[in-house]
């Protein structure tokens, strides 16, 4: 099945559209620099590589607090399946320009709220407060797909994708207590929320054999995942970071004070179904 990228797809392409706003209207250029062995059968001894798969299993109960991490964006957030709700922040750098989108999801509504700061909130005339959406209004099927978790199914709750990650084991060894390494085929992991598919896609073979660091808590469960991503035309090398914390006791999201929510605007639909 086709993994929706609501982290990072989602978000970052509306807050993307209104980094890109500004920069138009500024006339200035928008800034994209930032700070093996074939693919095939895992080389990786069994028990290594049953306990990476075996790590993310937890992930499936829909209870943690996690973040995510590359050359350009960072995110936040929660997720609670037994309370069908999740919420994060993602901030979003381009060059000097910064935007920050919130989200929260708490049975079948959701709310955004945007930050662009104040040059750019000149040009992206949003409303400061939480905003209502009506999926009725999202007439974009994908951004539609975007701002929805299917709380019933595994692979649509863990916004990182490491299951899929480390699904696509290249080699791997033990290097200390709960401490691993080796490398993943990022071409058979593109549907992975964390995995950006233009980069992988831009790798080519070089993408088959990405190292990564992974870090296992005392009961085995997947506490952080590290890779290596090369360079790639014109974006320099950087790490791509997911962290997972707090299984089985991460608070439900909460729905925003009525005081600080509003239907969303027009505008605001533009942006999603553009």
């Amino acid at each position: 099945m086709h993994r929706r990228r609501w982290v990072v797809a989602g978000l970052g392409m509306i807050t993307s559209l209104a980094l890109a706003t500004a920069a138009c209207a500024d006339d200035s250029p928008s800034s994209t620099g930032s700070n093996g062995t074939a693919a095939g059968t895992s080389a990786a001894p069994v028990d290594a590589r049953q306990a990476l798969i075996d790590s993310v299993k937890a992930l499936a109960d829909g209870n943690f607090k996690f973040t995510i991490a590359d050359h350009e964006s960072t995110v936040v957030g929660s997720v609670h399946q037994p309370s069908k709700s999740a919420q994060m922040e993602i901030t979003i750098k381009d060059g000097d320009a910064e935007g920050k989108v919130g989200f929260i999801i708490v049975g079948q509504d959701r709310w955004i709220k945007m930050d662009f700061g104040s040059e750019i909130g000149e040009l992206v005339k949003l409303p400061s407060e939480w905003m209502h959406i009506d999926p009725a209004k999202v007439t974009d099927s994908q951004t539609l797909e975007e701002l929805t978790i299917d709380f019933s199914d595994a692979d649509e709750i863990d916004p990182g994708g490491s299951a899929l990650i480390l699904g696509a084991l290249v080699d791997v060894e033990q290097t200390g207590d709960g401490a691993y390494s080796g490398t993943v085929d990022l071409t058979k992991a593109t549907d992975a929320g964390m995995v950006d598919e233009e980069i992988v896609t831009k790798l080519g073979d070089r993408g088959k054999a990405i190292p990564f660091t992974a870090t296992l808590d005392g009961q085995g469960r997947l506490t952080r995942l590290t890779l290596d991503i090369p360079a790639a035309g014109d974006v320099a090398p950087y790490k791509l970071e997911v962290t997972y914390s707090d299984y089985g006791s991460a608070a439900p999201a909460q729905k925003p004070p009525a005081d600080q929510t509003r239907e969303a605007p027009e505008i605001a639909y533009d942006m999603l179904n553009s």
